[in-house]
């Protein structure tokens, strides 16, 4: 045999051997990190479990519980996820492991949200730890200093809706209109103190429509995430979804250009401002290090304007119709607003320890509405080990809230809605039983306004039933099943509104 041939055959063997050992190792590697993956259930090809998820996912999600545990995993179309249920799981994930579960998805739908810059919707990095620290510091030193500011304009609004609730006469009407614009409004004078524009200006109502079509457009454009290709076939969806942000964008960019321009030192007007200061005082070298502009601190208060709009929202929508629902509800909580405050002044913050009923509505109303029952999905930023499973780095994280708020074994009738439950025999709100759901989530992802929701809800709620009975209207069908998407808002319905 000739030289030449011999050194062939040992160049033919050498690559087979060699791509045989490295096909070999990739399966090896591949059975490796499966046969550690959390269990879960078998999908179709391309599609994964997807067709089972087409509605109501928190319900299928929390099912699936059942079967395969608390953590369990699962593909979205191409994509694999990692599903976290319960209390102690979640918290663990989000809270322990807070670094590694802190990532978002790489979604080709979030590049178009406030140009690609929004806080709560990109993934880890030196510059979003930066940002998150100016959030943090910025809303707690402006909630700090501002509290009776604030707590004057949560009233005076609070009242404004009520007396548009009585503007109606005694006649049927949806509330949910009304309330988005006054919390709309709220909200949107906290972060940049604008009040130029007035509940009918049309800037203005095209602001709370875009903030409430952002909830409605990211859901549709949900599986333009999860199946890629479904983006050019609907161009339509994807354009909707772009205009909405585009709205959203051109009017918080004019409040930027004006806070920037007409900042004082010393002189702090709303959140937006407070964010500036708070950037301005940070370490030079760290901002430039991470490459800090202007615009990716105003994005922070858009984020904050179209959370806290929507959620609080929704929230007081879904309490107005379990206050109809059940009449005796109702009268207790008017009944503990009488004995404390009475009808001669407004209530304030510093009610809320001798409101315990008022609290635990609150509560329960957080808990059995469930708004956000998936909250945005997270991502892993390495590979990661939890109880025993290997999460690889990029997976896609569902924190399932849903199944912490109607945990059976944490609330023993978690479908019947009953305030009592957060009270204990001394008639106290129970505090261990107040923090064993996460309706603003946990970690470092928790909504950054979580104090200011709260505080929105107690001062509308008890200003409401204060001046306000509200009652079911004659014939009508009421549903308390909610409306599926990305935030569970309840069916539309209508209600009668009396003065007290």
């Amino acid at each position: 045999m000739a030289d030449h041939e011999v050194l062939y055959q040992a160049i033919v063997t050498a690559l087979i051997v060699g791509l045989s050992s490295s096909i070999i190792f990739r399966l090896w590697k591949w059975y490796s990190i499966f046969r550690l993956l959390p269990p879960g259930p078998w999908g179709w090809p391309f599609i994964g479990y997807l067709p089972k998820l087409k509605t109501n996912r928190h319900l299928v999600l929390t099912e699936l519980r059942k079967t395969y545990g608390d953590v369990y995993c699962l593909k979205i179309g191409v994509h694999r996820a990692v599903v976290l249920n319960g209390l102690e799981t979640v918290r663990h994930a989000l809270v322990q492991l807070g670094e590694n579960f802190a990532g978002r998805p790489s979604f080709h739908t979030f590049q178009f949200i406030e140009n690609g810059k929004s806080m709560a919707f990109c993934d880890v990095g030196p510059r979003w730890k930066v940002r998150r620290t100016i959030a943090l510091n910025g809303l707690h030193a402006f909630l700090k200093d501002k509290v009776h500011p604030v707590e004057i304009a949560m009233t005076e609004e609070a009242i404004y809706l009520v007396e548009t609730f009585l503007g109606n006469s005694g006649k049927p009407f949806n509330p949910e209109n009304s309330v988005y614009l006054s919390l709309g409004s709220i909200t949107f004078g906290l972060c940049f103190s604008d009040h130029t524009l007035g509940r009918s200006d049309a800037e203005y109502l095209k602001l709370i429509k875009s903030v409430r079509d952002f909830t409605q457009n990211v859901a549709a454009c949900n599986l333009v995430d999860i199946l890629p290709w479904l983006r050019y076939l609907w161009k339509d969806k994807l354009k909707s979804f772009i205009e909405v942000n585009n709205t959203l964008q051109s009017i918080l960019s004019r409040q930027e250009r004006e806070h920037l321009a007409t900042f004082e030192e010393g002189h702090v007007r709303d959140i937006l401002d407070s964010f500036i200061k708070t950037c301005r005082e940070m370490n030079e070298e760290i901002k430039q290090e991470v490459q800090l502009k202007d615009e990716h601190i105003t994005n922070i208060a858009a984020d904050l304007l179209r959370a806290g709009t929507v959620t609080v929202s929704v929230t007081l929508t879904w309490a107005l119709l379990y206050m109809i629902m059940d009449p005796k509800i109702q009268e207790r909580l008017q009944n503990e607003v009488d004995d404390v405050i009475g009808p001669a002044r407004n209530p304030r913050l510093d009610d809320m320890g001798s409101l315990p009923y008022t609290e635990a509505f609150i509560l329960e109303t957080l808990r059995k509405s469930s708004i956000a029952p998936l909250s945005l999905p997270h991502a892993t930023t390495k590979d990661t080990t939890l109880y025993g499973y290997h999460i690889p780095r990029g997976t896609w994280v569902i924190p399932n809230l849903f199944s912490i708020s109607h945990d059976e074994k944490i609330w023993s009738d978690p479908h019947v809605f009953r305030p009592e439950r957060f009270l204990t025999p001394e008639n106290t709100v129970n505090e261990t039983l107040a923090k064993s759901f996460l309706p603003f989530s946990a970690g470092k992802r928790r909504c950054l306004g979580e104090l200011q929701a709260r505080w929105e809800l107690f001062l509308f709620v008890a200003t409401v039933v204060q001046r306000c009975h509200f009652e079911k209207v004659p014939g009508e069908t009421y549903d308390l099943a909610p409306e599926p998407g990305l935030v569970l808002h309840p069916k539309h319905f209508n209600i009668i509104a009396k003065s007290r």
